[in-house]
């Protein structure tokens, strides 16, 4: 988790796992510090304007970007929520991933609403 003035960077499970946590703490040192480093601007910012760093992938998912690795997430107040990560392989976001991210969102969303139970 990464907090700033703007907004909290955190993980979200997918029921199992936190996929996005794995998959950050399995990259090498220099990738994660320039993943670390994008996650800290938006904490502190609130905002990623760069195109090439952060991209709405529509229906309420983003995805953080550094060369080829990805982070989707969805914003929840003050909240940039992960749903994981990824290396992409074409120049789209993989379908499966897409679909991946939108299924934790709900998910989370369905949780957060009845209180986490």
């Amino acid at each position: 988790m990464v907090k700033g003035k703007a907004k909290r960077i955190v993980w979200c499970s997918d029921g199992k796992r936190l996929r996005g946590k794995t998959f950050y703490e399995a990259l090498d040192g220099p990738d994660r510090a320039k993943v670390k480093a994008l996650f800290l601007r938006m904490a502190n910012n609130g905002e990623i304007s760069n195109t090439e760093h952060f991209k709405s992938e529509g229906e309420g998912i983003f995805c953080f970007k550094r060369y080829q690795i990805r982070f989707p997430c969805f914003f929840d107040g003050p909240d940039v929520v992960i749903t994981q990560g990824f290396t992409k392989k074409s120049q789209k976001i993989p379908p499966d991933e897409l679909v991946r991210a939108k299924r934790i969102r709900k998910q989370y969303l369905a949780t957060k609403g009845t209180g986490g139970k």
